[in-house]
């Protein structure tokens, strides 16, 4: 059943295990892992056809292949993992880049209270809350031994770059794209996902950050320590698996 295959790495041994096409389709693995289906398949169908058309419009609003372009472009520019989110991430990523050291917890909520004076009181709340979660999450990962000490997440481009993937080949199995342009939408993944990580293992956390500050919200989501072990397993599986894609295809 789907239920028992849920949290496992599976892989086609006939599918692209190597090569452009492999790194594309392995940005999706976490979803992949999640939903118990196989990470490097394109063509055959996701589940079958009626569920695929039914999980493309809710919750993606997908009816029609002009919503799938557009979809698919904010994805592709990392515009739906949040903008408030991403930008107190970058409060930090340029603070540090100036002060050459990673900056203090107070030094950090200075900066995000600099970038976010001039916005509304809305977001001005959604940037500390992100900051707390983010200090929050990052300080678990250390104690877990998956980010080192001297090590931080800039970005959580990875959560919307992976999700593409899954509503490509959701989009091939509902037959609102082809073959052919389904391939080449995985393959244009990869610059941008090269971008914004300098390897899988950044790549990874980038994911389960996202997944875990956005999961704080979600209704229907696991509660957030189930969560938080979900994520963290499948970081654990992902990158160290002997037969994961992150151990076998070269980052850059």
């Amino acid at each position: 059943s789907g239920a028992a295959r849920e949290g496992r790495l599976l892989t086609d041994a006939a599918g692209p295990l190597h090569g452009p096409l492999a790194h594309g389709l392995a940005l999706g693995a976490h979803l992949a892992v999640n939903n118990g289906i196989v990470w490097n398949r394109l063509g055959a169908v996701y589940q079958d056809y009626a569920t695929d058309r039914a999980r493309l419009r809710s919750p993606w609003g997908i009816q029609h292949r002009a919503d799938l372009r557009d979809r698919l472009g904010s994805l592709m520019q990392c515009r739906l993992v949040g903008r408030v989110q991403e930008g107190v991430l970058r409060a930090r990523h340029t603070l540090a880049l100036r002060l050459e050291r990673p900056p203090t917890r107070a030094e950090w909520t200075e900066a995000v209270e600099r970038a976010f004076a001039a916005r509304d009181a809305g977001d001005r709340a959604e940037a500390h809350r992100a900051l707390h979660r983010f200090t929050r999450y990052e300080d678990r990962f250390r104690a877990d031994g998956v980010l080192a000490p001297d090590r931080r997440i800039d970005t959580l481009a990875a959560f919307d770059l992976g999700r593409a993937v899954n509503v490509v080949r959701l989009a091939l199995s509902a037959r609102l794209s082809d073959p052919l342009g389904a391939e080449q939408d995985v393959l244009r993944l990869s610059e941008p996902a090269r971008r914004a990580y300098s390897s899988w293992a950044d790549f990874s956390l980038g994911y389960a950050l996202a997944r875990l500050v956005h999961g704080d919200d979600a209704d229907g989501t696991p509660g957030e320590e189930s969560l938080y072990q979900q994520s963290l397993a499948q970081h654990r599986i992902l990158t160290q698996d002997p037969a994961s894609p992150y151990r076998n295809i070269p980052w850059s």
